[in-house]
């Protein structure tokens, strides 16, 4: 049999040679002239063998389990607790379209895609919290580095958000960005002390999703290095305050 529903084997296995990582979409031919029905990889797969009798699916064609990846930078060497003020890092928040585990490509200015088998173990958002307060500590400028929401007391609050956390197709070589926003609050006085954004850009080991991953975590590294610093400066100069 040469075709099912309106649609050729050919068709078919052109239709799923897509982006190893995508799904394919295939149009199908509806019940009556002039109407189309989208299908998935899932339902095309299926069709394809049930038309060959193929007990088996050809290697490039074989679902594949969903790979999970960690946001992770190495810790750094703690400098011993500081004698300045205590700091409550709140948990980040992130924009839309990073607030989900979904992992973030472009191919494009401006057009999200999300990776079909790769994910982040967690939200983006969620990794980073204890990231920060990691970073943060090690610096020793602060008397205490707590995470919230916590019933602790303390004089700053730290405040972030992702701002980009993905992998870039835009030239011949792949890269990936990361941006944090970050901004320091006075809680006795409810006041936003300081505010900057941070930027890294990192070319990817390669132009699969892991080689994203790891380059990520790199230009991860550099942001939480510079925010670390913008927040310590922050606690210095509080610290120097007249009561």
């Amino acid at each position: 049999m040469a075709e099912a529903s309106g649609i050729s084997l050919g068709q078919a296995a052109r239709a799923i040679r897509t982006r190893p990582d995508q799904v394919a979409t295939v149009w199908v031919s509806g019940t009556s002239p002039g109407r189309r029905r989208r299908w998935g990889t899932a339902v095309v797969l299926p069709l394809v063998l049930a038309l060959t009798g193929c007990a088996t699916v050809a290697p490039g064609l074989q679902q594949e389990g969903v790979q999970t990846h960690l946001l992770a930078v190495p810790a750094a060497p703690r400098g011993g607790s500081g004698s300045g003020p205590e700091l409550l890092v709140a948990p980040p928040t992130a924009r839309a379209g990073l607030d989900s585990p979904r992992m973030v490509y472009l191919q494009r200015p401006f057009e999200v895609s999300y990776y079909a088998r790769n994910e982040w173990a967690d939200t983006p958002a969620r990794m980073l919290q204890p990231l920060l307060v990691q970073s943060v500590e090690a610096g020793g400028a602060f008397r205490a580095v707590v995470a919230g929401p916590s019933p602790a007391a303390a004089d700053l609050r730290l405040d972030t958000e992702v701002l980009a956390l993905q992998q870039e197709f835009l030239s011949e070589s792949s890269v990936t960005r990361v941006a944090l926003r970050a901004q320091v609050v006075d809680l006795a006085s409810r006041r936003v002390v300081a505010t900057e954004t941070f930027e890294a850009v990192e070319p990817a080991v390669s132009g699969d999703p892991y080689g994203g991953v790891v380059a990520i975590n790199r230009a991860l590294e550099r942001v939480l290095g510079e925010l670390t610093a913008f927040v310590s400066r922050v606690g210095t100069a509080r610290r120097s305050l007249p009561p």
